[in-house]
């Protein structure tokens, strides 16, 4: 007889539990096997070309929705970097910048990636730029030694502070360290905003 499948394996709960609930809007309900396996049946009895097109269309709808939130989540996640990024005088005309952008995205995606930040940021970031990890780490290491070269000035002048610093008060930036502290501050702001969306739905109900 013939059988249609696919498998997914995932450890991540709430996406299993997302896909059960779109499998069973359009009519497959699963059914868990020894292995801790949940295999989805769907009613083949008006023929298999049926049945494969019902399948084949509620695999599409999870990629498509699993697609969207992909892009929602890219998109909430470049305008936290830009909003952090934007506190401090960077020049954005070095190449160190792009890289220090999206090593933040990255490692915001997956954290692990700051652990150690030269064997497993760095590599990953060289990819995206087609440069070596090395490259990588001096052109971010050039961005903040002239980041820490303006802040200095404007201590020095003492007019016009910047809200933010990112530099210590010997005028150094370490550069492993401001990825992670600037990472931490990137956490911190979307905390921040996750509450004040639940805030303000709250208040949304109570005056409705």
């Amino acid at each position: 007889q013939k059988e249609v499948g696919l498998y997914l394996i995932s450890s991540n709960r709430e996406l299993l539990n997302h896909i059960e609930k779109v499998m069973n809007r359009f009519g497959a309900f699963g059914v868990m096997d020894a292995s801790g396996r949940v295999h989805y049946l769907l009613d083949a009895r008006k023929g298999i070309p049926l049945v494969e097109k019902r399948f084949f269309e509620t695999v599409t709808n999870l990629l498509e929705d699993h697609a969207s939130n992909h892009r929602d989540y890219q998109l909430e996640t470049q305008c936290l970097v830009d909003q952090v990024m934007s506190r401090y005088p960077f020049n954005k005309n070095l190449r160190g910048y792009r890289m220090l952008v999206t090593m933040l995205e990255m490692s915001l995606k997956e954290y692990s990636l700051l652990n150690p930040i030269s064997k497993r940021l760095y590599p990953q970031v060289a990819k995206v730029f087609r440069v070596t990890a090395g490259q990588v780490e001096r052109n971010v290491r050039y961005l903040l030694e002239n980041l820490a070269a303006k802040e200095e000035k404007y201590r020095n002048e003492e007019t016009d502070l910047p809200e933010h610093f990112l530099s210590c008060g010997n005028g150094r930036i370490p550069v492993a360290k401001t990825i992670v502290k600037l990472w931490e501050i990137c956490r911190l702001e979307n905390g921040k905003t996750a509450e004040n969306g639940k805030t303000a739905d709250g208040e949304e109900k109570k005056a409705s």
